[in-house]
This record gives structure tokens, sequence and C-alpha cells, in this order.
């Protein structure tokens, strides 16, 4: 009897609901504060589901270096998505460059459909005294050579 008893407790529990699901609220934008304390925030689509952190878009790209706030222009830019948030750096950064605002933010995006050679393609965001001088991907076409092509296109 004390065995159809704790068969009974085992499968009961098995089977029982810890309670309802918790949604989450996504983020709204991920921040990047890095050592040297410039910053790069990406802006999601509010509309972004982000069940284990795959196929997130960016619809906003702002930088904060030096204390000096760059709006990255993505308007008829090829969509940011599957951002990996950790191999993104700052280029160029010595304080004189810095203080001027010349600078190239640089990150990884896609998935492993989109990788080549073993590396996925680079994002390259580049300003020269505090102007916006261009956005890049760049692809490896061979284990040596690279493709770069503009990241958006003239309206």
């Amino acid at each position: 009897m004390r065995i159809l008893i704790c068969l009974f407790t085992l499968c009961t529990a098995a089977h029982a609901a810890i309670g309802p699901p918790v949604l989450a609220d996504p983020p709204y934008q991920i921040s990047i504060v890095f050592k040297s304390g410039n910053t790069a925030i990406f802006g999601l689509t509010s509309n972004t589901s982000i069940p284990s952190g795959a196929n997130i878009s960016v619809e906003s790209l702002l930088l904060n270096v030096a204390n000096k706030f760059y709006t990255v222009p993505l308007t008829d830019c090829r969509s940011l998505k599957d951002i990996h948030f950790e191999t993104a750096s700052f280029l160029h950064l010595e304080p004189a460059k810095r203080l001027e605002g010349t600078f190239t933010l640089t990150f990884r995006m896609g998935d492993e459909g989109t990788r080549k050679f073993g590396e996925l393609p680079q994002i390259n965001i580049s300003y020269a005294k505090g102007h916006f001088v261009d956005a890049t991907i760049t692809r490896l076409t061979s284990q040596h050579s690279s493709l770069t092509s503009p990241l958006c296109f003239a309206p």
C-alpha cells in the first residue's frame, strides 16, 4: 500500500504545474559600457521577441565617445540582426582622436549560416572629426581575402 501511495505521489508531483508562466518585458535597448567610459547603445525594434537572444533587430544606434553623443544614421541601411554584442569594440581611440571625434565602432553580426571560413561578417561604423564617414560590412571570401561593401545606401 505504501508503494502505491509513493508512486501516486511521484506521478502527481511530476505533472504538477508550478505556477503560471512568467511574462518577461523584453529589453528596449542594449547598452555596452567600455573600460574607456565610452558607450554604444543599441535600440531594439519594439516588436522584437527575444526567446534566446537570437534574431534581435536594431533600429537605432547611439554612441557616446569622450562625453559627446553620435547618432548613427541607419536609414537606408541593411537590417542589423543577430548582433554579437560581445564582439563590439572601439578602434582608434587615442585620447586626441577621441576628443576630436575620430573613431570606429566594430562588431560581428549574423547567424551560423552567414559564417564563412570560421568568421561572421564584421560591421565597421566610422566617424572622423565628429562627422559620420561610413558604415561597412566585411565578409571573408576565402581564407586570406575579404569583400567590403557599404552597409547603407545613398537615398
